[in-house]
């Protein structure tokens, strides 16, 4: 890609993109509405989330990245995803390991697991539905 190209494919998204980064990994964008649905409502970076009546944090970047990725897979009606797919569309180098990647141990004792983060089958899962 040209200067000139990259420069006018800028100009064509700069209202969605705040960094070159987004650019070339989609799930980096940041959103811009505060994205809410159903009992759900996410702070814009992701980092904290109210699900019904309860306030969850994540201060980790990667916790809050595979909180984007399963509120995207959540609001596309996504039923559930392998956790491998999860962390590597989160951008996590645990997705590449040759280990089984384990979501678990990215949220090891937080209170989202299990409560809002559940399994789906072997090896998937999903955002519960918020409480009534």
């Amino acid at each position: 890609m040209t200067a000139e190209e990259l420069e006018e494919y800028k100009s064509a998204v700069s209202d969605t993109l705040t960094s070159p980064l987004e650019m070339w990994n989609p799930s980096a964008r940041r959103v811009k509405e505060k994205p809410t649905a159903g009992g759900f409502q996410f702070s814009p970076d992701f980092h904290s989330c109210r699900w019904g009546n309860r306030t969850f944090t994540f201060p980790g970047d990667m916790q809050a990245a595979v909180m984007r990725v399963m509120w995207v897979a959540y609001q596309n009606g996504t039923l559930a995803m392998k956790q491998r797919a999860i962390l590597q569309e989160a951008g996590s180098s645990m997705a590449e390991s040759d280990a089984t990647p384990r979501l678990s141990k990215l949220f090891i004792k937080h209170p989202a697991w299990g409560t809002l983060i559940v399994p789906a089958g072997k090896g998937c899962y999903r955002l519960a539905d918020p409480p009534l």
